[in-house]
């Protein structure tokens, strides 16, 4: 095979992979651009949920939730610890 050829037939493969390389990164724009959107909607969805009365008045059950759990963790490590 010639040079001309063989530098042809490279060509069209790098021709090949790039357009290859386009769409895989048409597409992980694409997805970034979801992600993106899904991130900033559940962000705002959050806020109106912390700022919302019931989010509020529910706070010190939440505490007390967190303090039971934290007090359960650690007598249950005590009490693997005693074994």
């Amino acid at each position: 095979m010639s040079d001309a050829r063989e530098l042809v037939d490279a060509l069209a493969v790098a021709n090949e992979d790039r357009a290859m390389l386009r769409a895989a990164l048409a597409d992980a724009n694409l997805r970034l651009t979801v992600a993106q959107r899904e991130q900033r909607e559940t962000e705002r969805w959050l806020r109106n949920l912390e700022h919302s009365r019931s989010w509020k008045l529910t706070r010190p059950l939440r505490g007390a939730g967190a303090t039971f759990r934290s007090l359960s963790r650690r007598l249950s490590a005590r009490s693997q610890r005693k074994v």
